[in-house]
């Protein structure tokens, strides 16, 4: 049997979802502001360069070898001194997540490579 406390908390928290439930239901309509398109002046240019290498022996046998290198070198090096992981032998039957190499030049505004 319930007392009438724990009778009056129920009813409280059967009402503070209702209300709670009825504000959501308010909060998910649509915004009615207008959206405008922004275009870009005429002389405004995007460059795509997909020369970049996808994979790390594209990296190491394209031109620019010993620049990737390097900047593997870097990467690795900043791992190791921010401790972001520890090699450990894996345990039989654990599945280890893998990992990919991402390859991307980033350039200076007047379109030299940065980094």
């Amino acid at each position: 049997m319930r007392s009438s406390a724990s009778s009056s908390i129920v009813s409280s928290l059967e009402q503070l979802v209702e209300t709670y439930s009825e504000s959501i239901s308010e909060d998910l309509r649509r915004s009615k502001r207008h959206w405008t398109k922004k275009s870009f002046v005429d002389d405004f240019y995007t460059y795509l360069i997909e020369d970049d290498p996808l994979i790390f022996l594209e990296a190491i046998n394209s031109l620019d070898a010993n620049l990737w290198e390097q900047a593997i070198r870097i990467e690795i090096d900043s791992i190791k001194k921010n401790n972001s992981w520890t090699l450990v032998d894996i345990l039989e039957g654990a599945n280890p997540i893998g990992c990919k190499w991402i390859f991307k030049r980033k350039y200076n505004p007047n379109g030299s490579i940065d980094k």
